[in-house]
């Protein structure tokens, strides 16, 4: 059987006041609310109440490690608002996996691009301009790639971060809307 090419891992942000009851096994992750069960398949695994560096270490790393060694790869977070993506993503204090991985594919110099898609747009966050992005066979091509080493990788995404689109909700007083 052939492995597929795309990994699904969850992430749960417990809270503490549900009554829900939640279970992983073989896969499966399933949970209990008032009495009915509820299963999600074709989970790769499922963390909760584990460490980002935990999770960089055993299941991101191998990724990042294709990337090193030329393979195009892509680490996306999906959920609903305040579901933690940005904090799994970029961290508190430079500790989500977008750093963790930087300090391993750095010091050498690499292309680097931040985009954000709102209202099927596509914006360089460093410019706020908006961008065209061209595909050419099996290549895509950003015309706006900047070159840097870790430092400036941090200063830049630093910088693209304060222009993301943030909006108030319920939820999440600086939800992304993008």
């Amino acid at each position: 059987m052939n492995e597929s090419k795309i990994k699904v891992y969850v992430r749960s942000k417990m809270n503490e006041n549900s009554n829900d009851i939640w279970n992983y096994e073989n896969g499966t992750l399933s949970y209990v609310k008032n009495r009915t069960r509820i299963s999600f398949s074709e989970f790769k695994s499922v963390f909760f109440g584990v460490e980002t560096s935990k999770i960089y270490k055993d299941h991101v790393k191998e990724i990042i490690n294709k990337f090193i060694n030329d393979k195009n790869i892509t680490i996306f977070a999906y959920g609903q608002t305040g579901s933690g993506k940005t904090y799994t993503m970029i961290g508190e204090n430079n500790d989500g996996i977008v750093y963790i991985a930087l300090k391993d594919i750095l010091p050498s110099k690499i292309s680097i691009s931040y985009i954000e898609i709102y209202n099927e747009k596509i914006y360089d966050l460093k410019t706020k301009n908006e961008l065209t992005i061209y595909s050419n066979s099996n290549e895509i091509i950003f015309n706006n790639l900047y070159v840097c080493e870790y430092k400036e990788a941090l200063e830049f995404i630093n910088s693209c971060e304060n222009n993301r689109k943030i909006g108030f909700t319920e939820q999440n007083s600086k939800s992304s809307r993008s």
